[in-house]
């Protein structure tokens, strides 16, 4: 029937590409009668907030009817009554709520105090570095918080090798315990694996090295050795690297890598189409914050037959546990 695949262009609102991957049920509904919507297993409209149907941030969709003063948007009743942009009044992917607030779901919410975590220990050093030419003989390099140790055999000619304290922050999604590292020439591999070792200030239970990967976005947990605040590990190529807390992290997703996903499923008339699926991106990190609005472009394009829908559709998304997205498509083919 329809095909979703996430645009890899677009406005401002609209995110990168990603990948859908499954979907957790499809079912289909009058939408001149909302009330006979099931409210079992393939349920068009599931509750996750535990809210009553149509009160104000309890989930709703295109065909659905929220409580008077309330508007359904981006599949939530809110209250447009209250001023944009001041806490529970409306917003868009696009704007911004006052300090302290966060858009999600076109409503503005308080800011969890937890949100801050991940800032790097030492964010706002100044940048520093060192450069030496090693040889096939290897050597050393050791800069203020690291050491770099290249074995004999590791490089075939000799090679000006860069280490630089960086002043950028850790990705998002980690609780670094130090600064973040870069290490040149970008791309150089060995022969021999190289040794790296970081100091840190954080739990030395949790203290893990990470290392971006080649040809692709992302940093790789490696086997790490702690001893008296300095974190070990060896790698064969020059990245960039930091030392974070490796059991509590989230690794930011690729939003550059593009699947489709085939959903199956028929409709008659005029139907309301509810698809609930989980999002990640190709290496399957887990993609969140997505958001459709009607006038200011989607996360996603709607597909028949391999090209756009030729027929109206308003969709809209909601997020409802944990990963799960809800995805409802007002779909008329009456004409």
């Amino acid at each position: 029937m329809s095909l979703l695949k996430h645009s890899s262009t677009g406005t401002i609102a609209c995110l990168a590409s990603c990948a859908l991957s499954g979907w957790l049920g499809l079912a289909c509904s009058s939408p001149s009668n909302p009330a006979e919507t099931p409210d079992a297993a393939g349920s068009v409209l599931p509750d996750a907030s535990g809210k009553e149907t149509g009160t104000e941030g309890a989930p709703c969709f295109a065909n659905a009817t929220c409580m008077e003063g309330l508007t359904c948007r981006s599949g939530m009743c809110v209250n447009t009554a209250k001023d944009p942009g001041t806490e529970g009044g409306p917003c868009f992917p696009n704007s911004t709520c006052m300090d302290g607030l966060t858009c999600e779901i076109s409503v503005c919410v308080r800011t969890s105090p937890d949100q801050d975590a991940g800032t790097p220990a030492d964010a706002g050093v100044p940048v520093i570095g060192t450069t030496k030419t090693i040889d096939s003989t290897g050597g050393s390099i050791a800069l203020e918080g690291a050491t770099l140790t290249i074995p004999a055999g590791a490089v075939a000619t000799p090679t000006a090798i860069t280490v630089t304290q960086t002043a950028d922050p850790a990705p998002s999604g980690y609780a670094a315990y130090s600064p973040l590292f870069k290490f040149e020439p970008e791309g150089t591999t060995f022969d021999q694996p190289v040794t790296i070792s970081l100091r840190y200030q954080g739990d030395s239970s949790l203290a893990t090295l990470f290392w971006s990967r080649t040809g692709t976005t992302g940093f790789a947990r490696l086997s790490t050795s702690v001893s008296g605040g300095v974190a070990t590990a060896q790698v064969t190529h020059f990245s960039k690297g930091f030392v974070a807390n490796g059991v509590d992290y989230s690794e930011p997703p690729d939003r550059t890598c593009v699947r489709e996903r085939l959903i199956h499923g028929r409709t008659f008339s005029q139907s309301a189409v509810a698809l609930f699926f989980e999002v990640d991106d190709c290496q399957g990190r887990p993609i969140t914050g997505l958001s459709c609005e009607p006038n200011g472009g989607c996360d996603f394009t709607v597909k028949e037959d391999g090209t756009r829908l030729p027929v109206e559709a308003v969709p809209s998304i909601l997020p409802a546990k944990g990963l799960t997205i809800f995805a409802s498509l007002v779909i008329d083919t009456s004409s």
